[in-house]
């Protein structure tokens, strides 16, 4: 099958030992550079250092070859438990003032077929938002490590609960969020991405809730399935069209609320599909834990906030088609039990994107005729 196929492919190359030393020098590595960086500073110093993201998660494909971390802050004048949490003073990933915009053309889009070299002048990839100067590449025995590393105030439950009572609102969809968040003896953090910045490309200072770590304990405890599922979408989604591997993550921690235990990797992977396919159509994809965060908002601030409510929604079309797409040919071959034989899967550089482009022109076409049969 081509899922085990895939599978096969995408396994690290590098042994767990290599990987426990690179983790372990990666680590002090960064630890050494955080706190000689901080050695000056007034108000921060350097607590601990917590491995997160997908070396940690245990989604990480082929190579080896990035760690993230989050470096835990603490104030050296002011005790953590005395900070008080307020609401920002902007929405953060807040689509709202292109949403109606957004839909309308969204609409149009869908009864008019844009010409490939449109689509890709006017993609915009997702995910490439990062702060350079939190981030460090080096060598270890010839491969080249990347390392991305995000400074972050832990904060308890017990400030989250003042928070909402403050505010008298719930900050998490339901209270088994809330749950899910803390169950597995995780902290919460506060994280330098907060309100979005304004047209003077100026931030405000505020920052946001994070429960990355939390992320990882739920990934690292799921069954080995959906951890497959997780990888095989990730390499099909980045590979040929490059979106973003947190919308993966996220659609896996959703799935993962309601799915009983007896689903297969196929019915797995087209729940978790379907689930994506829906946020990218709406331009919406919910927070793990969070109730109204929009999450491409907040990732995507800087790409999406210069556009035009047509622009925004032509990025969101484009990606919505291939994922419909992708989940088109998957039910296909589930329900037909087709088999691809090769001996790996396919290198994306060797696809023909205009090749993909009219094959999935001719299947809107094909739905549109079947629609009005």
């Amino acid at each position: 099958m081509y899922f085990k196929t895939v599978m096969k492919s995408v396994k690290l190359r590098t042994s767990d030992i290599d990987i426990d030393d690179i983790r372990k020098s990666t680590k002090d590595l960064i630890g050494k550079i955080w706190e000689k960086a901080l050695s000056k500073n007034q108000k921060f110093e350097l607590a601990k250092v917590i491995p997160v993201g997908s070396m940690e998660e245990g989604s990480r494909l082929f190579t080896a070859d990035e760690f993230d971390f989050m470096m835990i802050l603490q104030m050296k004048d002011f005790p953590i438990d005395e900070l008080v949490i307020k609401e920002g003073c902007r929405p953060v990933g807040d689509l709202s003032e292109k949403s109606g915009k957004l839909k309308q053309s969204k609409r149009k889009l869908e009864e008019t077929e844009l010409s490939a070299n449109i689509k890709h002048a006017l993609l915009q990839v997702l995910g490439e938002h990062e702060i350079e100067a939190w981030n460090v590449l080096f060598d270890s025995d010839g491969l080249q490590i990347s390392v991305d590393t995000m400074p972050a105030i832990e904060i308890t439950k017990d400030q989250i609960d003042q928070f909402e009572r403050d505010q008298r609102s719930p900050l998490f969809h339901e209270q088994t969020h809330k749950c899910r968040a803390f169950e597995l003896g995780q902290n919460c953090y506060l994280v330098p991405k907060g309100c979005q910045k304004d047209d003077d490309e100026e931030g405000c200072g505020c920052w946001l809730i994070d429960f990355a770590p939390a992320e990882v304990a739920i990934l690292r405890a799921m069954d080995n399935t959906y951890r497959d599922c997780q990888k095989f979408l990730k390499y099909i989604l980045r590979n040929y069209h490059d979106l973003p591997s947190y919308l993966v993550k996220s659609a896996v921690l959703k799935h993962l609320e309601k799915c009983t235990g007896s689903c297969t990797e196929q019915t797995c992977t087209l729940d978790i599909l379907n689930y994506i396919s829906k946020c990218v159509d709406d331009a919406v994809l919910p927070d793990p834990f969070l109730r109204n965060l929009n999450v491409f908002g907040w990732k995507e601030a800087d790409h999406l906030r210069p556009l035009s409510p047509i622009k925004t929604a032509i990025i969101f079309e484009h990606h919505s088609r291939y994922v419909n797409l992708l989940l088109n040919i998957i039910q296909k071959m589930t329900q037909e039990s087709i088999t691809i034989l090769m001996n790996s899967a396919p290198n994306p550089s060797h696809v023909d994107r205009g090749e993909l482009m009219a094959i999935e022109k001719d299947t809107a076409v094909e739905s549109k005729t079947a629609s009005t049969e």
